[in-house]
């Protein structure tokens, strides 16, 4: 921070850690008994602490590493005050000064922390980077070892995890002739259609069928964590964080879980990945990237396949596209083609092909989870400030009983039950009546998002909390049980029963939640947070060109508060990309228009 004048400077870290101490009722959620922390020992003890915290903070004489340290401070701060307060309440009072005391001291400890973060940063980059395991073969040795550590996991929980919406996609589709239904991504349906029908026709069972789905799927993923790992290796990320992202990838019980699951999720987590990692290729060094006909390929090969696996996947890029044109001068035509022939693609894709395959159209409600959340919200709160046009508007998208039924942290229970074919009708209405409401309950739509989409930027919640009113496991571990024959059941035949409790454990109870720091690995906002930090940092060391492939990951936060509900498989995607995050703040610094280091190579 500013060097200050003795005086004042001793005063102000006497303030800010003040300030701090009082956060702490927040941020460790003892807002209900504030003695817990004021009326104890411990408060001295933490403000001594922040105190010399900042002091050392306040040595610090650069204008630009506070601008840049302030920012995510007072972001994230917030989030954790505002975090607590919607979680602990269940809305927010903007009427409490207590809230912005707590918001300022929060923000102030975090500005001081990410301060003294980012000059450590600073000087450990002075180190040169290595190259090593940059290769082929070093490809394939990771992904062998990654892949290999996975697989007491399958055995442990063979044939995998049948859950989620998999055997509602074969319901649809294997038993029905082939019907594909948009509502769930064709390619994943066609995906574990192909898997299923190899299982009955070779081995003639169900469990065969999801074995063929699990193995593949494992090593699909595992490939594209391993090229994560190549990607790093030849940009000269440190070797700390090349062994860590290794180490995550391989260990992190989750994984191998989600792996094996039929969730659409995971093969858009790797789609995603190398995504992102072509858009570093092409942040790396532009003129080159475009010289190179296989290095556009990828990216093109990879953005089609995240728009195939989840609409996520075009909003994200549509999104990014202003960045891009933004940042990458000299080379917007490129950039510009390339992106008009992945979308045009999407185009062709679910218009004329979509024809063809005669795909049933799969309902928009899916889109609307935060918009019907308001609504209901609104009339709960704030039903008799609502006219009795406005009123009956709303009952007929939303029928009166299931809009009673709204569940702060969960969507579907209101949105499942939108009156489709009512709001494609009276398109206008609709939508004036959505505004209006807002107008009047401009509190009751807040809280309503805040609530349903918490546990994508506060990473203190607990999102199985009984508060929650249907609170989820983190990964779904059990197969679907009692399905009909067409609903191709599979039966869980544990090879390994002691790993295959551990896994449980791990994946629906409290076993990584126990242990300090590792359980923040099961937060969905956690990777909210990296980006922050990782994004700030950036742009203290003018790295901007950073910036083209952090946009996408930005984007895709976005579309994970539009959520349904707050579920770690939701955010799996972001959490594999943290390494690459992490790599893009502290990569080598150059220009856009600068040549890499020859050492590094291409992708």
């Amino acid at each position: 921070m500013f060097k200050l004048r003795a005086a004042g400077k001793e005063l102000f870290c006497m303030a800010a850690s003040f300030l701090s101490v009082t956060s702490l009722t927040y941020v460790l959620k003892t807002r209900n008994d504030p003695l817990l922390i004021n009326n104890s020992v411990l408060s001295a003890v933490f403000f001594l602490a922040f105190a010399v915290l900042f002091y050392k903070g306040a040595n610090l004489a650069r204008r630009r590493l506070l601008l840049c340290s302030a920012a995510p401070g007072l972001v994230l701060g917030s989030m954790l005050v505002v975090g607590s307060e919607v979680d602990q309440t269940g809305r927010l009072s903007l009427r409490s000064p207590h809230l912005y005391l707590a918001s300022a001291g929060a923000a102030l400890l975090l500005t001081v922390l990410i301060e003294l973060l980012f000059v450590k940063m600073e000087k450990s980059l002075s180190v040169p980077p290595r190259f090593p395991m940059a290769g082929t073969r070093s490809f394939l040795l990771q992904w062998a070892l990654i892949f290999l550590c996975w697989l007491p996991c399958f055995f442990a929980i063979y044939p995998g995890v049948y859950a989620y919406d998999g055997p509602i996609q074969l319901a649809q589709s294997l038993a029905n002739d082939h019907v594909l239904v948009a509502q769930h991504p064709i390619v994943h349906t066609l995906y574990l259609d192909a898997c299923f029908s190899a299982g009955l026709r070779f081995f003639g069972t169900n469990n065969a069928g999801m074995a063929i789905y699990s193995i593949s799927q494992m090593l699909i993923l595992s490939a594209a964590l391993s090229f994560c790992c190549r990607v790093l290796a030849r940009r000269g990320a440190p070797l700390v964080l090349r062994a860590a992202a290794l180490l995550y990838f391989a260990l992190f019980p989750m994984n191998p879980v989600l792996a094996m699951s039929t969730t659409k999720d995971t093969p858009f987590a790797a789609a995603l990945l190398v995504f992102i990692l072509a858009v570093w290729d092409l942040s790396e060094n532009p003129g080159a990237f475009f010289s190179s006909p296989l290095r556009p390929f990828l990216f093109f090969l990879s953005a089609c396949a995240m728009f195939l696996l989840r609409n996520n996947g075009a909003y994200l890029f549509a999104l990014s596209i202003p960045v891009w044109i933004l940042l990458l001068r000299g080379h917007r035509v490129g950039i510009s083609l390339l992106c008009a022939a992945c979308l045009a693609f999407y185009a062709v894709f679910t218009g004329p092909v979509y024809s063809l395959l005669h795909v049933i159209p799969g309902d928009f409600h899916e889109a609307l989870s935060i918009p019907a959340q308001q609504l209901a919200r609104s009339v709960i709160d704030h039903g008799d400030e609502l006219t009795p046009d406005e009123l009956q508007t709303v009952f007929r998208m939303i029928p009166e009983k299931q809009l009673r039924g709204y569940a702060p942290r969960f969507a579907d229970p209101v949105k499942n039950a939108f009156q489709t074919k009512y709001v494609l009708n009276n398109k206008k209405k609709c939508l004036n009546t959505w505004i209006s409401i807002g107008l009047k309950c401009p509190d009751s739509y807040t809280n309503a998002f805040l609530c349903n989409s918490l546990g994508f930027w506060d990473p203190d919640v607990d999102y199985q909390s009984g508060w929650a009113q249907n609170p989820f496991p983190y990964v779904e571990f059990q197969n679907k049980p009692n399905l009909p024959p067409d609903w191709f059941p599979v039966t869980r035949h544990s090879f390994l029963p002691g790993l295959d409790r551990f896994y449980e454990s791990v994946a629906t109870g409290r076993a990584v939640d126990r242990v300090p720091v590792l359980s923040l690995l099961i937060s969905p906002a956690l990777p909210f947070w990296v980006l922050a930090w990782s994004t700030a940092f950036c742009v203290f060391r003018k790295q901007y060109s950073s910036l083209i492939a952090l946009a996408p990951l930005f984007a895709f936060w976005i579309t994970l508060l539009l959520s349904p509900v707050v579920l770690l498989r939701y955010a799996f995607p972001f959490q594999i990309c943290m390494p690459v995050m992490t790599a893009l703040a502290l990569r080598p610094k150059r220009g856009l228009n600068d040549q890499p280091n020859p050492q590094a190579g291409t992708l």
